[in-house]
């Protein structure tokens, strides 16, 4: 199910007319064919590791382009298309890591190993996924990314109005990029959050 910010924008499904935009490569569906629990263990802390990287790149070249308020203002409609691109990749892993939960359990299940080694590997399965790639999603987005973005942006380049044609220009600005940094914010959250639950 798709998840609406306050500000009812949905993340937009539309993968090539999004990569158009913001140069962000689309995001791999869940490489299931790993054959032991090791090499899915590795490839679940790889792909988030890539997603959170892929981001934090494009963020570093979108950044470098917006230095002042006006650089902000031709480059607005890019920095709203990047918050979308940060709501559709986190779902998009958040989906992935349930995917990846799946064919953990049934790894675990289909083996050979004594009901007290499987019960041990739930436990790691618990370890990988719930607290390891979760909280480095997490770590890399919500409180990363856009925490960066919140310093360079809102309370950067928009935190004073001398370079703005009006106070009330200003004010407006800055009060859509909060909105949209928020917004962001609460949806990364809240895909976290039910992915974790």
């Amino acid at each position: 199910t798709k998840r609406n910010a306050g500000n009812n924008q949905t993340p937009s499904t539309n993968e090539s007319a999004d990569n158009d935009k913001t140069n962000v490569a689309t995001p791999p569906s869940a490489n299931l064919s790993a054959n032991t629990i090791e090499e899915l263990e590795d490839t679940i802390t790889k792909d988030i590791e890539d997603t959170v990287n892929a981001l934090n790149s494009e963020w570093e070249t979108l950044s470098a382009t917006i230095t002042t308020y006006d650089a902000y203002v031709k480059n607005a409609e890019k920095v709203e298309q990047f918050y979308e691109k940060i709501n559709t990749q986190t779902e998009q892993a958040c989906i992935r890591l349930q995917e990846y939960a799946v064919k953990y359990a049934e790894m675990i299940m289909t083996s050979d190993m004594s009901n007290d080694d499987k019960y041990d590997a739930f436990d790691e399965l618990n370890d990988c996924i719930y607290d390891d790639a979760a909280d480095d999603l997490n770590d890399g987005i919500y409180d990363g990314l856009l925490k960066d973005m919140q310093d360079v942006l809102y309370e950067g380049v928009l935190d004073d109005s001398d370079d703005a044609p009006s106070y009330s220009d200003w004010y407006d600005v800055r009060s859509d990029e909060y909105e949209n940094w928020y917004d962001t914010r609460s949806y990364v959250y809240e895909a976290w959050y039910d992915t974790r639950s």
